[in-house]
């Protein structure tokens, strides 16, 4: 395990989908039939703030939404989301900073934003989830991104096809029985689950209580909400009480469950803020202990939301990591 510990920090939602709901309005997903070619022709002259939405039809009958970016001809990077988050919860400035070396993939679960479907209940179907998606669009090698929620997701999608993923990213999670992921305190469910979130949830959930993180947070609201055509619909309640129900499933307490993490042999980057409120720090510790071929790296003075908080700072750690041999 190679640990690296930043001078600089970040940190990232576990939710804030909802929180788009509060200004962003309802579209409609764009239906396209056009050959691959142009769509990657098409992806390489975008960006997070104007990559159209797209659907492709999978075997389970979801229609996923996604947005495809980013330098063709690579293998592509799936970036799996978090707690009640959709497509426009990705950071612009950090999908565009890894799009410009690689192609990105965003898409939604089931059931979120503009996917059709139900949103699975438990980790092991929103990895099959997952994988449905990957599936309809034919890749035979991808590298994974997963974010908190997403994160667990990532780890599954790992055990349950591991030819598939070449390189693993674990941002703001850890491993399924960890330490204090079981419940939240009254005070982060009360942000948490909220039914109708604001910013001051996402200042307090993603970003560390100093006055140089919040800065970092208004900004990073500032550009989640640059993009005004074609927004992706905020998940639903419903989304968040399923999603919700696989968090606390996966957290239940058990450390016999580390031994499954020996399985993912893939080059794995963990990355956390020092003080991880929505998935305790200790748990990246943890992955990065067990996964056998693991690097870690710590953003101080960050908290869950790490990467949006120096999204530029960790594209290229993320980048750096991809290119390696």
């Amino acid at each position: 395990m190679k640990i690296n510990l930043r001078q600089n920090s970040t940190l990232a939602i576990a939710f804030f989908g909802a929180v788009l709901a509060a200004i962003s309005g309802h579209t409609q997903t764009l239906s396209v039939k056009t050959k691959m070619s142009n769509e990657e022709a098409l992806s390489q002259m975008m960006s997070q703030y104007t990559a159209p939405n797209l659907n492709i039809e999978a075997r389970n009958g979801t229609s996923y939404a996604y947005r495809r970016l980013g330098k063709a001809g690579t293998i592509p990077r799936a970036l799996i989301q978090h707690f009640r988050g959709n497509l426009d919860s990705w950071d612009p400035a950090l999908v565009d900073d890894i799009a410009a070396e690689r192609e990105v993939i965003l898409f939604d679960y089931s059931g979120v934003g503009l996917s059709t479907g139900t949103t699975p209940h438990t980790v092991e179907a929103l990895a099959r989830d997952a994988l449905a998606f990957i599936d309809a669009l034919r890749l035979a090698k991808v590298d994974l991104l997963g974010f908190s929620l997403g994160g667990f997701v990532a780890q599954e999608v790992v055990l349950q096809r591991p030819r598939l993923v070449q390189r693993l990213i674990l941002a703001g999670t850890g491993p399924q029985g960890g330490r204090n992921m079981h419940r939240w305190s009254e005070q982060i469910s009360a942000h948490a689950y909220k039914d109708v979130q604001g910013a001051d949830d996402i200042f307090f959930l993603f970003f560390a209580p100093t006055e140089t993180s919040q800065a970092k947070a208004r900004q990073f609201v500032e550009r989640i909400f640059t993009r005004k055509r074609d927004r992706d619909k905020p998940a639903t309640l419903a989304v968040r009480d399923a999603q919700a129900e696989a968090i606390t499933d996966w957290g239940v307490p058990d450390m016999s469950k580390l031994a499954r993490l020996t399985g993912i042999t893939q080059p794995t980057l963990v990355a956390n803020g020092n003080h991880d409120i929505m998935v305790p720090t200790v748990n990246s510790y943890l992955l990065a202990g067990h996964i056998p071929n693991a690097e870690l790296i710590i953003y101080p003075d960050a908290s869950h939301g790490f990467l949006f908080q120096y999204p530029h700072e960790f594209a290229a750690s993320v980048n750096k990591f991809l290119a390696a041999d």
